[in-house]
């Protein structure tokens, strides 16, 4: 059995020959070595790149490291198919052997790895391409067709809302056609928002959006449904013809779903992720929410709110108009104020900014007195008399810019109350109003917010300041 072993070991030896590292093939490793060193490099970068990215700046385009990750994993994949089809070729040239079962499988090998070879340098060759043309269209000069659509959108949302600014609230009226202009200035904005991060999806959303646009407008033209004009200070509708914006929208279309440009530029994954939310498993109190100050989330969310309760606020005061007409709190009302009655999202400015001082303001405090406060019950005293005294000087200094002659609000038969502006009745309720906002609503509201993904929440800012936007415009001019 021995000595079979021994014979067996010995032809194999004589057929196979130790196989020599020629200078080619050290070459090769050497290359296929550098190319791992390149590759975790890169890793590296990717790594301390991410660490620093804050908001919206980044430090290098995430679509072109995307990219260099994969050439270089492509180009590394080729190294290797290169050295196992050296190997092979070695292997075949080296065999002395006259079994032809044999020969012929290292040449079948040889050939596979040929083969193999070919289709990793085309891949790579390939992926060097993208990566190429991606780092050329991440320059927005590049961008062609796409930045000029883009820079189409931006002049439509500057000549609407400055259009707005020049129509008054009483010489407009709400029909669908003026609804969907209004709608198509929102969409617009968010596909600036996807265009500028570059997200792939971005490309399924002008799809869409034009897929509807073309139904809408050819749905408008079957029912004869007169366009948009704005003319003498308002807008109305006038009978015109829907065929350019058909035409035009469905150019857009066929662009958008056949454009190589258009693939290559839009490179980002929009990604889902909330990290807040990742590993959290600990209960925390209700007040220890992660705020931090200065950062993009922080005012982002400042800005929704200052949005969001300026139409909120104008609802508070018809609520405290309905307790005046009912006879439960004292002052007077104009029921004819169309302002107040009519026009339901007509933003009240100063409701939104103290939300805002609030959050900036009397929320930290009433943090700070909770840890430096013996009594419970201290805090929430504190910053109740605080938010009321804020909210009321921010009344009187709104009051002697836009109600010095008392023509909007006149608290001057009221019960201590100074030069009209203000009175105790309208502080003491601010200060209910600021501590509620203060000890449950924003607290709650962050919490809420931090729950959602931060690409899902940057396009609930871009739709509620699009919107506010239209509404501001809108009723800038009162008359």
């Amino acid at each position: 059995m021995a000595d079979t072993e021994k014979s067996e070991q010995k032809e194999i030896d004589e057929n196979f020959p130790p196989f020599e590292v020629e200078e080619e093939s050290l070459q090769g490793k050497e290359a296929l070595n550098d190319a791992e060193l390149d590759l975790y490099q890169v890793e590296q970068q990717i790594a301390s790149d991410s660490s620093t990215i804050d908001g919206a700046i980044k430090l290098i385009d995430e679509s072109v490291k995307d990219a260099n990750v994969v050439a270089t994993l492509s180009t590394k994949a080729a190294l290797d198919a290169d050295i196992e089809l050296f190997e092979a070729k070695a292997a075949t040239q080296a065999y002395n052997g006259k079994d032809k079962a044999i020969k012929k499988e290292l040449r079948q090998k040889e050939k596979l790895a040929r083969k193999a070879a070919k289709k990793a340098h085309k891949n790579a060759t390939k992926k060097s391409k993208d990566f190429y043309k991606t780092v050329k269209f991440s320059q927005p000069g590049h961008h062609g067709a796409l930045a000029v659509v883009m820079g189409l959108y931006i002049f439509s949302i500057f000549f609407t809302l400055c259009s707005l600014i020049l129509t008054s609230r009483d010489n407009i009226t709400y029909n669908a056609p003026v609804m969907y202009l209004f709608v198509g200035l929102i969409f617009q904005a968010i596909a600036l928002w996807l265009y500028f991060n570059r997200f792939k999806v971005m490309r399924i959303y002008m799809i869409v959006i034009l897929s509807v646009d073309i139904i809408v407008n050819f749905l408008f033209s079957i029912f004869g449904i007169g366009g948009v004009e704005f003319i003498d200070g308002g807008i109305t509708t006038a009978s015109v013809s829907y065929g350019f914006d058909i035409s035009f929208s469905a150019i857009l279309l066929v662009y958008f779903i056949f454009s190589k440009r258009v693939k290559l530029t839009l490179t980002r994954k929009f990604s889902l992720r909330n990290k807040d939310n990742e590993n959290k498993t600990e209960k925390t109190s209700f007040y220890d929410v992660k705020i931090q100050p200065w950062k993009w989330p922080w005012v982002r969310n400042l800005i929704i709110y200052y949005c969001v309760f300026s139409v909120v606020g104008h609802w508070m005061e018809a609520a405290m108009c309905q307790l005046i007409r009912l006879g439960i709190v004292e002052g007077a009302y104009d029921p004819t104020n169309t302002m107040l009655w009519r026009d339901w999202f007509y933003p009240f400015p100063m409701e939104g900014l103290a939300v805002v001082i609030i959050a900036l303001l009397i929320y930290p405090f009433f943090m700070w007195l909770r840890k430096k406060c013996k009594y419970k019950i201290s805090p929430f005293i504190i910053t109740f008399v605080a938010g009321a005294l804020l909210c009321s000087i921010i009344e009187f200094s709104m009051g002697l810019v836009v109600n010095d002659h008392l023509q909007l609000w006149d608290y001057s038969t009221h019960f201590c109350n100074i030069m009209g502006q203000v009175c105790l009745q309208n502080t003491l309720a601010f200060g209910a109003v600021a501590a509620l906002v203060t000890w449950f609503l924003y607290p709650w509201m962050e919490r809420q917010i931090q729950k959602v993904p931060p690409n899902i929440m940057n396009i609930v800012f871009i739709f509620i300041v699009a919107g506010y936007s239209i509404l501001q415009t809108l009723y800038l001019i009162n008359v």
